[in-house]
């Protein structure tokens, strides 16, 4: 058995034993189930998580997180709002659009822009994809930018670099212009 299998058996059996047997119902055994898949993402290292996102956006733009969800429209806010949220869509497949939007209190359709626009900067700005570049950088991603053959624009790439073998997992993330 593998080490990570073996930690795998022993987290999953340390949650069991916490629940009573004649408890345990088919939620708590979901739940279990969702402890488990957390574990084998931080183990593997693929995903960065929403908390280090956020921390990594606050340091990057000296802002808060609760400065950030204030509803300000103020570009000293917007910025880092629509960074955070188009880096929880890009690295973190499994959270809706919804759930990014209920995390700002925003609509849904607000993400979108927010995406679009933070699509847009990286194929105009340089210093803006500089920074992003920084962010994903500090969250352990490799970040590259080709620049298009005809005109303005490219594509701007990021993959993370998993603990256990060294190797490289790409994220499906391409901005053309």
């Amino acid at each position: 058995m593998s080490l990570k299998e073996d930690l795998y058996e022993q987290a999953y059996n340390s949650i069991l034993k916490s629940v009573p047997p004649e408890t345990l119902n088919k939620l708590q055994e979901a739940v279990v189930m969702r402890h488990m898949a957390n574990l084998g993402h931080i183990l593997a290292g693929t995903e960065a998580t929403v908390k280090s996102i956020v921390m990594e956006v606050e340091k990057e733009f000296d802002v808060t997180f609760t400065e950030m969800t204030n509803g300000s429209r103020q570009r000293f806010f917007v910025v880092p709002r629509q960074i955070t949220m188009w880096l929880i869509s890009k690295t973190r497949k499994n959270i809706t659009l919804e759930a990014i939007g209920a995390l700002f209190d925003k609509h849904h359709a607000t993400v979108i822009h927010a995406f679009n626009q933070v699509e847009n900067d990286i194929q105009t700005d340089l210093e803006y994809r500089e920074r992003l570049a920084m962010i994903l950088n500090r969250l352990g991603f490799k970040t590259t930018w080709k620049q298009s053959d005809i005109g303005r624009g490219g594509e701007f790439t990021f993959t993370r670099k998993t603990n256990h073998d060294k190797t490289e997992a790409p994220v499906e993330q391409e901005c053309e212009a």
